[in-house]
Parts: structure tokens; sequence; C-alpha cells
């Protein structure tokens, strides 16, 4: 095991990760700051959404289902250059660094 819920178990226990994911299911997954802001956990999702969408979404889940607006909020990234070509990464791709859950995006998405 990798990542948040195995460090969580080793250095304390299973129910001490179990309650972080609980509180987790409070925090927003997203936010807007002075009506131009968007501020998100992760990055931005595979398709255009709204902030109604991302209110309309179902928290209720330990583990955010695989290939949704939910994993893609908490997990895609930014990518500054495309690997294969040496040059800036432009629109969305896979993101290999987290097994494809969630996306990368690049700069010409933000703009």
């Amino acid at each position: 095991e990798m990542g948040f819920c195995a460090e969580c178990t080793r250095k304390y226990n299973r129910d001490m990760w179990k309650r972080f994911s609980d509180a987790f299911q409070h925090l927003p997954l997203a936010s807007v700051v002075q009506d131009e802001i968007f501020v998100v956990h992760g990055g931005l999702c595979w398709e255009d959404i709204t902030m109604k969408d991302i209110l309309d979404i179902d928290r209720h889940h330990l583990f955010a289902p695989y290939e949704t607006n939910m994993e893609d909020l908490l997990w895609s990234d930014p990518l500054d250059v495309d690997d294969d070509t040496g040059l800036p990464f432009r629109g969305r791709g896979k993101n290999s660094v987290r097994n494809d859950a969630g996306c990368v995006f690049g700069e010409d998405v933000v703009d």
C-alpha cells in the first residue's frame, strides 16, 4: 500500500485514517473566491463543469468513484511540459503519475 491511507495506518492505525476520511467528506471539493478565482483540491476535470455540478456531487464515498468528476477534482494535476515532446503541454491527458486517476492539463485549459 502507498499513499495517505498506508502512511496514516503505519503511523497510527486504520481507525485514524477512517477519521481523516470522514472529516475530508465535509471539506469542499472546490470554491470560488471573490467571484473570480477558482480554488480546487487537486485539479480540473476531463470536461468543463460548473460550480453547480461540483456542489451536486455525492460526497458520501470512502474513495472517490473511478472516472468521475469527484476523482478528477481530487487527483488531477497541472502539467507544464509534455515529456514526449519537451514542448509546453496543451489540453488534457491521462495522469499516468496517479495510475490514470484524474487527468493532467495544460496552461491553455485554465486561460
